[in-house]
């Protein structure tokens, strides 16, 4: 988890989920002969059938909110995390909440054919989607857009290529450094015997001073800037057909960074407020050191059917577990959220950099010229 600057949790809640037990009751027979292998089964008592046992779901991972300045933070380790919490949460919401989600699916039933509202050509692909609906569009803006990258590396390289550092050598290149050699001196005597003749003729032992430091020579070494670790966060949000671009110019320039040999880490974020309360949500999509996964990123960022049904049903769940009416609720501005990133979810030594959505094929390619020059920026800030 990134680490939250000077603050602490005070709100902690878990999210209960229920281990299904029921019992299945089979038929009982006498027959020394079975076609089929028949399952393992426990005899209650003398008069009961015998009766099939379920096997105890195993211990589902506790998820934490925290309260940070008032806003309710809520933080998954990947989509499947996040799925897999909301679909336990389902099965325990308030009369609310249940109702919200009617609403929800009357929305997905009513528009699922509508224009690109969803990409879909029924709700059932909506509610089940798993994968990214746009790949033609991949497919189209790849060389355009790996091209217009190459372009603005190329135009911005100087500001990203070197630096200059003080190094020491023994082989006498640059200048003798006293500082340097002064740290390791001591005094070397000669054998006793040469000692003792030397005192006899001059009245010297011939001792001396040296420095057991070789590397006194100090000059400036022309190296490569080292690369910070980029955290970018893509907001999970959107309403008309654009969204399908969003993601695209986050995923390529994510692509280009790692080739550069950037750290990249992407987070998928959602802030909303309900009824004058706060709820703040992400969603780790890929790790420093992980697999830059293109349907990963590109399905929780730019998918219809995930951003307006899915992301949805993970709200109404959030509030609903936090004990709020949902339903009254707004999408925070983009100030909102980098307001909260920077405050406090930012290592001083990483550069966060909070996507803005592209709802169009004009749009991907000022995002990603803007993206990369507030990389330089911050990069050249942080020497």
């Amino acid at each position: 988890m990134a680490r939250l600057i000077g603050q602490k949790a005070l709100d902690i809640t878990t999210a209960k989920s229920k281990a299904g037990g029921g019992n299945t009751k089979a038929k009982g027979g006498t027959s020394s002969k079975a076609s089929k292998p028949v399952a393992p089964v426990q005899q209650q008592n003398a008069f009961s059938q015998s009766e099939q046992v379920k096997q105890p779901e195993p211990p589902q991972k506790v998820v934490l909110y925290k309260k940070i300045n008032g806003v309710y933070y809520f933080e998954f380790q990947s989509i499947k995390a996040i799925e897999n919490w909301t679909e336990r949460k389902l099965k325990s919401l308030s009369a609310e909440g249940e109702k919200v989600i009617g609403l929800l699916r009357q929305t997905v039933e009513s528009n699922y054919n509508s224009s690109e509202f969803y990409y879909a050509n029924s709700p059932e692909e909506v509610y089940n989607a798993q994968k990214f609906c746009a790949w033609n569009l991949v497919q189209k803006y790849r060389i355009r857009l790996r091209s217009e990258l190459k372009k603005l590396v190329n135009i911005k390289q100087k500001n990203d290529v070197e630096t200059k550092r003080l190094e020491y050598n023994d082989r006498e290149l640059g200048a003798f450094s006293f500082d340097r050699a002064a740290m390791r001196l001591r005094t070397q005597y000669p054998p006793k015997s040469v000692r003792q003749l030397r005192i006899a003729l001059n009245g010297s032992d011939g001792s001396k001073i040296v420095s057991d430091n070789k590397r006194s020579f100090a000059y400036f070494k022309n190296i490569l800037k080292p690369k910070p670790s980029i955290r970018i966060f893509l907001e999970q949000s959107g309403y008309g057909d654009g969204v399908v671009y969003q993601g695209l110019a986050p995923y390529f320039l994510a692509e280009m960074l790692m080739q550069k040999g950037y750290k990249v880490e992407i987070n998928g974020i959602r802030a909303i407020e309900n009824d004058g309360v706060s709820v703040f949500t992400k969603t780790l999509l890929k790790k420093f050191n992980g697999e830059l996964n293109a349907n990963t990123i590109l399905f929780a960022s730019s998918d219809p059917r995930y951003i307006k049904w899915k992301m949805w049903n993970y709200t109404v769940c959030q509030l609903d577990d936090l004990n709020l009416t949902p339903g009254r609720w707004g999408i925070h501005s983009t100030y909102f959220s980098r307001y909260f990133i920077e405050k406090n979810l930012i290592n001083p030594r990483e550069i966060p950099l909070l996507m803005q959505n592209a709802d169009s094929e004009e749009s991907m390619f000022s995002v990603i010229e803007e993206a990369y020059d507030f990389i330089i920026m911050s990069q050249n800030n942080q020497r």
